[in-house]
């Protein structure tokens, strides 16, 4: 369950299950969450993809241009 804390108190942000009832003993674990990276932190696909295409580059990982040629012409016959 979430919630937050007001004036040390637990503010549940959602109902308790049906189980429970007034007076029931419960244990309660409190877990503080890790904040959401900021948007600025964030790459987009595009970026990604051109960060990996420079890499397969880099180590020449990639297709030379005859091989490239014949995958073409493979897939237009």
């Amino acid at each position: 369950m979430k919630g937050y804390i007001q004036s040390k108190n637990i503010v549940l942000t959602e109902p308790l299950p049906e189980q429970f009832r007034d007076g029931d003993e419960v244990e309660i674990a409190i877990v503080k969450p890790e904040p959401l990276p900021d948007d600025r932190d964030r790459v987009t696909l595009d970026e990604e993809l051109a960060i990996a295409a420079a890499i397969v580059d880099e180590l020449e990982l990639g297709w030379d241009e005859e091989c490239q040629q014949a995958a073409i012409t493979d897939w237009e016959a």
